[in-house]
């Protein structure tokens, strides 16, 4: 397998997950992953009145922020390059590939 190949395996299997469970994508490229995963577990547990329910959903937000914003200062050139240009060309659609 190529690694071209193996990456477009990577970014399917990527895509396959995601678009099973979308609540996995706040946790990708966030240094505070593991505390907001936590956190989310936490909340669901505990008997929280609505307003400690709407702190404790306020704090999770501000830590996938500044989560993403950490990650992306720590990243290579070329990502933090690709994250300020954006996508300029059409992504290639990877539904089919591998017998998906």
């Amino acid at each position: 397998m190529s690694d071209y190949d193996r990456f477009s395996y990577q970014r399917l299997l990527s895509y396959l997950w995601v678009s099973s469970d979308s609540s996995i994508q706040k946790y990708a490229c966030n240094v505070f992953a593991k505390q907001i995963a936590r956190l989310e577990n936490l909340s669901e547990r505990l008997n929280l009145t609505p307003e400690e329910r709407k702190k404790m959903q306020k704090l999770i937000k501000w830590l996938e922020r500044l989560g993403h914003a950490i990650w992306i200062n720590q990243s290579d050139i070329l990502t933090n390059l690709g994250i300020k240009v954006g996508k300029r060309e059409k992504s290639e659609d990877l539904s089919g590939y591998a017998g998906v």
